[in-house]
């Protein structure tokens, strides 16, 4: 019996171990599966799950493009002590040739299990773009020799002088007007004591330098030194073969495509070395964590009342401009509050080569008093390197009316801040007096475990089952797409309310957009790319949906439109009107069909 009980229990945490793997979601996806060479698509992978630490996942080599990451969103809930996470990392591809291509699958591990996304068949056509003006981002100064001026690079930085941790914007540019017989190899310089940043969109373009023509490739990356002194940034190296005119043919790129001579060239750029400054000592607040930049800070509480022994979620959010990821929790000094460690989330953007963005943390707090509790202002100190001082902002006091409690305090699987982790209540009293028999059946001749063998069975036969629902529901692309259109529709738009406040109309109108559109594509298993009002009116009619439904959707489609194309006629009233109205008519769309 014991042996059996044994095997049980093996089961048992087996089980329990299978369904929390389950808890991790993986999927990645693309903005449009065809491009032109000089144009670029954004690749989202999606990472959710019931923890707060989720890590980046494992991009594939993706032959034939260049890739830099252009951002990432995160959003936390905290539901009964519950955590929960979804992170959206997005990145830049930029194509180098023509061709079919394919996106390998994104792999993530996460307590020993492995995660991975679907492949993606990408289509590059030649376009209207020149095929010169589609090599990849490159670095810094050198001529050919055999062809003067023909090929060459400039690197530069937008500062000598910054201070550590202050972004310096590292350009690079390659200038060519000949032909290249294949892909250039690019070897990018030592940036040792520099944290890193791509910088996308990658910028393609004509440019006229001593009347001549040349195609141009320019890409920015953002450095932010992390100690003073005389740092350098190495030279790049770029290996490209070059097609050059054969003897006696004429200088047309088609004839010497045939007849030309291939020859090697290695460019080399030239070390830059940049100043880095301490900052000064003077006026220096003293909870001051070395953020650098220009930021705000704003604070809330999920809910004004509760009781004593009841938890409440304090959510502090720093944003503004410059190294995000070195955003330190703020101090608080908190009284009569039980608090428990803090989860933080980040959000990064980087719009017009500026890296923007935000970090959010969320603390539990537990009031431990009755009556007009007050959560003091909470300050952040920063340095500006604009004005050459440091800045403090502040949040306004919150407070919150606690009633005395009745219930013991709930479990909670968030570590207090003290490093034990509370489950219930602190103190649990010895009981000097027993009831009941203690001359009670023992478990293993009790009906009880007899019912209990069979547990493991269903629950064997319940994963079976639903791992055949899976395996059958994955098996079909346009299937999953259906599944999880409005599930995917409605994370995007939390995510995107959290970030209104920081966003022009016309990009939230954009973004609202380009959500509501892919709803649509992934319900009708098409590209979002393209898809026209009048294209979903014909497919909403073919699927039975209700006129009333579908007058909503195009006069939805108009507005966004509207507001995309006039952003300075949107007020902030309209735009929250227009997150609400896309809610409403997703949750009524999703019913019907």
């Amino acid at each position: 019996m014991k042996k059996l009980l044994g095997i049980t229990i093996l089961i048992l945490v087996w089980f329990t171990a299978a369904i929390s793997a389950q808890d991790i979601n993986l999927s990645a996806s693309v903005d449009r599966n065809t491009i032109s060479l000089g144009e670029s698509i954004t690749l989202q992978i999606i990472v959710s799950g019931n923890s707060s630490n989720i890590p980046e996942p494992k991009l594939p080599g993706i032959d034939g493009f260049s890739i830099s990451s252009s951002g990432r969103s995160q959003n936390v809930s905290i539901v009964n002590g519950s955590v929960s996470s979804a992170v959206t990392f997005s990145y830049v591809l930029t194509p180098q040739r023509e061709g079919k291509f394919q996106i390998g699958s994104a792999t993530l591990n996460v307590n020993n299990q492995a995660y991975s996304t679907q492949p993606i068949e990408i289509t590059v056509t030649q376009g209207q773009a020149a095929a010169a003006v589609s090599q990849p981002q490159v670095q810094s100064a050198v001529q050919s020799q055999s062809s003067g001026n023909d090929l060459f690079l400039d690197a530069s930085v937008d500062k000598k002088n910054a201070f550590v941790n202050e972004q310096i914007t590292l350009t690079i540019k390659f200038f060519h007007r000949i032909s290249l017989a294949s892909q250039p190899q690019y070897a990018p310089p030592d940036t040792t004591g520099f944290i890193i940043e791509d910088l996308p969109p990658q910028k393609n373009y004509l440019a006229d330098i001593s009347g001549q023509r040349y195609g141009v490739i320019e890409v920015k990356t953002a450095l932010f030194a992390n100690s003073k002194g005389r740092l350098t940034i190495g030279p790049a190296t770029l290996e490209c073969v070059v097609n050059e005119k054969a003897p006696g043919q004429p200088n047309d790129d088609f004839f010497n495509q045939f007849f030309g001579r291939n020859k090697k060239f290695v460019l080399k750029s030239e070390p830059i070395a940049v100043n880095i400054l301490e900052l000064p000592p003077q006026g220096k607040p003293a909870d001051f964590s070395g953020t650098v930049g220009k930021y705000s800070i704003k604070a809330s509480l999920d809910k004004n009342q509760t009781e004593t022994n009841q938890p409440i979620t304090l959510s502090v959010t720093v944003s503004g401009t410059g190294n995000v990821k070195t955003i330190a929790e703020p101090k608080l000094n908190l009284q009569n509050f039980r608090k428990y460690d803090t989860i933080s989330s980040l959000n990064i953007d980087k719009p017009n080569y500026l890296v923007t963005g935000s970090k959010t943390f969320k603390i539990v707090l537990m009031p431990q008093v009755p009556g007009n509790v007050t959560i003091p202002e909470i300050s952040y100190s920063y340095f500006d390197p604009a004005s050459k001082d440091y800045k403090t902002v502040k949040t306004g006091a919150l407070s919150v009316a606690v009633k005395q409690g009745t219930a013991p305090a709930p479990r909670m699987n968030i570590p207090s801040s003290n490093g034990t982790q509370v489950l219930n209540q602190d103190i649990r009293y010895i009981k000097t007096k027993l009831s009941g028999s203690l001359n009670y059946k023992p478990f293993y001749k009790s009906t009880a475990l007899l019912v209990f063998q069979f547990i493991p069975g269903l629950m064997f036969l319940g994963f079976w089952r639903y791992n055949a629902y899976r395996t059958n529901l994955f098996s079909n692309k346009g299937r999953v797409r259906y599944t999880f259109a409005y599930k995917s529709a409605l994370k995007k738009i939390k995510a995107l309310t959290q970030e209104s406040i920081v966003l022009a109309p016309d990009k939230i109108a954009s973004k609202i957009f380009e959500i509501l559109s892919s709803y649509l594509a992934d319900k009708f298993n098409v590209s979002a790319f393209g898809i026209t009002a009048e294209e979903v009116k014909h497919k909403l009619l073919d699927k039975k949906v209700r006129e009333d439904s579908i007058e909503k959707i195009v006069t939805l489609w108009e507005e966004l439109q509207f507001v995309q194309y006039a952003p300075s006629k949107a007020a902030q009233n309209q735009i929250e009107q227009l997150l609400s109205n896309t809610v409403e008519t997703l949750k009524s769309l999703e019913k019907e069909l």
